[in-house]
């Protein structure tokens, strides 16, 4: 059997009120409720990280089907570059052909052109000159002599034929 206490001695708490029922279970319901919320909250954690497995299993199959998938994109980006760089080497072959064709088409052009040239010169040559001869010059039959003649007209050296 305990003592009671008196209102007045010193073991007494300060402040006369008495504490009832209430002010203990509102306590007892902060911790229960604490308790309960962090139930639900490892509830909610375990849902969301706890199932590791199943998900790392589903990331495991997507990446090997993406990584799939990439493999087959670079096979086949290494055979359409293996065609283009042939389709590259043929273009390129015909391209030097096609330029070695244009630079003997140039050369002969040019000694064509040159010759031309050279025709148009001797057919205006002939009709821009006297002959000394006169008009009878085509008709010498004993003696021909070839005669270099500068523009002006005079006469170089003569040969005989």
């Amino acid at each position: 059997m305990g003592l009671a206490m008196e209102h007045g001695s010193p073991y007494s708490r300060a402040g006369s009120s008495s504490r009832g029922c209430w002010y203990y279970l509102r306590y007892f319901f902060l911790f229960v409720s604490l308790i309960q919320f962090l139930i639900i909250l490892g509830l909610v954690l375990f849902m969301v990280y706890g199932n590791v497995h199943v998900s790392t299993e589903s990331n495991l199959q997507a990446t090997e089907r993406r990584a799939d998938g990439l493999y087959g994109q670079v096979v086949g980006l290494t055979a359409s570059q293996a065609n283009l760089t042939k389709e590259l080497n043929l273009t390129a072959r015909a391209k030097e052909a096609i330029n070695q064709m244009m630079l003997s088409a140039r050369r002969d052009l040019d000694r064509i052109n040159a010759s031309f040239r050279q025709c148009q010169a001797d057919r205006v040559r002939p009709q821009a000159r006297r002959s000394p001869w006169g008009p009878w010059a085509g008709h010498l039959t004993s003696l021909s002599f070839a005669f270099l003649i500068r523009e002006d007209g005079d006469i170089l050296e003569d040969k005989p034929m």
